[in-house]
């Protein structure tokens, strides 16, 4: 597993502080959480998005097989 180091306003961080303190984990745990998350969220754009485009080209993509 690799590091990173990100910098935040002291607001966010105290924000972070709060939540992890309420859900008992600690701050990197819940900025982990977080992006794993995203990444989630972004996989499933992505494949969403590839979707759209294959069934709006459907047909196009079909003439061109022939």
């Amino acid at each position: 597993m690799a590091d990173i180091t990100i910098s935040l306003p002291e607001r966010q961080l105290d924000q972070l502080r709060q939540l992890s303190e309420r859900y008992g984990l600690s701050a990197e745990q819940l900025v982990q959480l977080g992006v794993e998350d995203m990444l989630i969220g972004l996989d499933n754009d992505l494949i969403s998005h590839v979707d759209q485009i294959l069934e709006k080209n459907r047909a196009l993509y079909e003439r061109l097989a022939k």
